[in-house]
């Protein structure tokens, strides 16, 4: 929403005000460009269950195959 978006603008203002390191949580490679470009100096792109499932999908892809 636009209300979340503008207080990840505002917050990543008042962190780099404040001369401190602004990172945030991407929900995907998208959403991690975009913060990127906005000014993030770190981005968590997925989380670990998130590729653990994904290589387990591929794997039995894989065997299936």
């Amino acid at each position: 929403s636009q209300t979340v978006k503008a207080a990840i603008q505002t917050s990543l203002a008042k962190i780099q005000l404040a001369g401190k390191i602004a990172g945030i949580y991407a929900v995907d490679a998208e959403q991690a460009r975009q913060y990127i470009d906005m000014g993030f100096c770190f981005v968590l792109a997925g989380q670990d269950t998130d590729y653990f499932s994904q290589a387990c999908r591929k794997m039995l892809e894989e065997i299936r195959a």
